[in-house]
């Protein structure tokens, strides 16, 4: 039981800073700085959970991560641009 509740917690955490930092960068950095390094910056946290948690944990918080993330920044829903998150919270998951 507490084994759940401790990656339940670490799960939520990590989505929580995802979507800080996806609301951020979208806010405050300009467009052409976005992507320096070829990896978006709100994927980071989604990589450390779905490497410590597993796949299906880091699709869940990819999935969740990236609907929160749109509604705080006042955008508009497009299900299809999910799958890029997914694929970040899917694959180091499998690697891993």
């Amino acid at each position: 039981m507490h084994k759940q509740i401790r990656r339940l917690t670490l799960a939520a955490t990590l989505t929580a800073l995802s979507v800080v930092i996806d609301v951020l960068f979208k806010q405050f950095v300009p467009a052409d700085m976005k992507n320096i390094f070829g990896l978006p910056f709100y994927a980071m946290p989604l990589i450390i959970g779905s490497m410590l948690l597993g796949p299906i944990y880091g699709v869940l918080m990819a999935i969740t991560a990236d609907f929160l993330a749109v509604l705080a920044a006042g955008d508009a829903y497009l299900p299809l641009f999910v799958i890029a998150a997914i694929w970040w919270g899917f694959l180091p998951g499998i690697i891993n």
